[in-house]
């Protein structure tokens, strides 16, 4: 895909990859998962994204954007990381390189553990004020997604929209272009706004050797 857009600081890059659908026109999920990928069976995943490789080829041209360093600043792996060995690890960045059909969430422990996700989308609003000021546009940040916590670690509930990442397998939706319905945000707890300020700066963490 020509012109596939940078991604920016902290953003998933699902979120990258639903901006491209945005910024070529294109409303088909087949269609975008063709021009991006070459391939109409990959799985819009939000937070361990397969098929990584493919991303960064895209973004050769930047001289950034190597697949470790997508993997690092741009999904929800370096929260998981820290808690497995190096050859499990390497592994799963293997995975998310390539195909991996849903064995990172098996490897990384996620799809075992009893710490339950919410799976619908969800925004912080006074986030998406400094991004549309900042950048002209909002996007998925990733420090919105710490599983079973849903509060901005800076800014406290989060707005949460009816769909759910998986309702539609092949489809990458944008924030601000789409049509979801969103619940109010309920009232901040601090210990829990806290508790994700505390758990967000893993997502901070460097490879590891």
């Amino acid at each position: 895909m020509r012109n596939f857009p940078v991604p920016y600081s902290n953003e998933l890059i699902y979120s990258t990859i639903a901006r491209a659908g945005v910024y070529q026109g294109i409303v088909s999920p087949k269609q975008l998962l063709d021009e991006v990928y070459g391939n109409r069976k990959v799985v819009a995943t939000l937070g361990l994204p397969s098929h990584l490789g493919v991303i960064a080829r895209h973004l050769h041209q930047t001289g950034r954007y190597a697949v470790q360093q997508l993997i690092y600043e741009h999904t929800l792996f370096p929260l998981y990381a820290p808690f497995v060995g190096k050859e499990r690890r390497d592994e799963a960045i293997r995975l998310m390189e390539y195909q991996a059909q849903g064995a990172v969430h098996l490897m990384l422990g996620v799809a075992a553990s009893r710490v339950k996700s919410d799976n619908r989308f969800r925004y912080c609003p006074d986030c998406v004020a400094l991004q549309l000021n900042r950048y002209g546009e909002a996007f998925w940040q990733r420090d919105w997604y710490l599983p079973a916590l849903p509060y901005c670690p800076k800014h406290g509930a989060l707005v949460f929209f009816d769909r759910a990442v998986d309702d539609h397998r092949h489809q990458f939706w944008a924030l601000g272009h789409t049509e979801l319905l969103s619940d109010y945000p309920k009232d901040s707890l601090s210990q829990l706004t806290a508790l994700a300020a505390y758990i967000a700066p893993l997502l901070e963490g460097e490879p590891q050797n």
